[in-house]
């Protein structure tokens, strides 16, 4: 039976591999099953969505040393923020990036969509994921230096001349970071924290 993943925009995604012109061999993600489908996910790689696109991929696993307390301490800030509708979490090595659907948008798609879901047979909430909008709107990295180890939290800069991810904030207390930056996510403020 061939590897299957499901996408929250509702896509299914099945494994395959080829040999590049040096004899390696590659993998990738297609939406056409057939026989040459493999069975498993091969050692030291995994298949994630990247929600703001939808697509989804293969990568080889980075090494992570984020404990589940402190993702645990960022979904608990996360969950405290009234203005976001929903987010996703991608631990990536020593990253994670926080995918955020923000009330205002999540509301004006759902007046939007309401007669549509009203209509549709089925599950409305998967028809609603199919639509749903994210956005990778804050990165939390790990750095370790010795024995301490130390938070560093970025969001992404609109700026055209900057375009890229700033450092708003680091410290050893994640807990304290969370609350004082996870706060801002849904807010103007967003776009006014800067840091250094």
């Amino acid at each position: 039976m061939p590897f299957t993943f499901k996408t929250t925009k509702g896509k299914t995604y099945y494994l395959k591999s080829r040999i590049t012109k040096k004899g390696n061999t590659t993998y990738y993600l297609t939406q056409k099953k057939d026989a040459e489908c493999l069975s498993v996910v091969p050692a030291w790689y995994e298949v994630f969505e990247k929600y703001d696109s939808g697509q989804a991929y293969i990568r080889k696993v980075k090494a992570s040393h984020i404990e589940p307390t402190e993702i645990a301490a960022i979904e608990k800030e996360l969950r405290q923020n009234k203005l976001l509708h929903d987010f996703k979490l991608d631990i990536c090595g020593d990253e994670i990036r926080i995918y955020t659907q923000e009330s205002g948008a999540a509301n004006e798609r759902a007046d939007l969509l309401k007669g549509f879901l009203s209509a549709t047979r089925g599950n409305p909430e998967a028809t609603w994921n199919r639509f749903a909008r994210y956005e990778e709107r804050m990165r939390v990295i790990l750095t370790q230096h010795k024995s301490e180890r130390e938070f560093v939290f970025q969001r992404y800069c609109y700026r055209g001349s900057i375009d890229d991810w700033i450092v708003i904030d680091s410290g050893s207390d994640l807990e304290a970071l969370a609350q004082k930056n996870l706060y801002h996510l849904g807010k103007e403020s967003y776009y006014e924290l800067f840091g250094f």
